[in-house]
């Protein structure tokens, strides 16, 4: 099953190398989000996520994950 979500965040997030996998229901945990900053970004739970992303970012010892579609999946479904 396919995830939905906004235009407008589908349409911000213009650097997913991923092929936006995070839509597809089964697939969702790529970074399993620990809670959310509002208005600045979802804070990972555990280590770096596998792999580069231009919207994951170093915050202190934790990262953050700054990705348009991400967060609005998190907000939509809590996941």
């Amino acid at each position: 099953m396919s995830l939905q979500v906004g235009e407008e965040a589908f349409d911000r997030t213009t650097q997913c190398p991923h092929e936006f996998i995070c839509l597809d229901e089964g697939k969702c945990a790529r970074c399993r989000i620990k809670k959310t900053i509002p208005h600045d970004g979802l804070m990972i739970l555990g280590d770096r996520p596998n792999g580069d992303c231009p919207y994951l970012m170093s915050f202190g010892c934790s990262w953050m994950c700054l990705c348009p579609t991400r967060h609005d999946l998190f907000e939509r479904y809590g996941k």
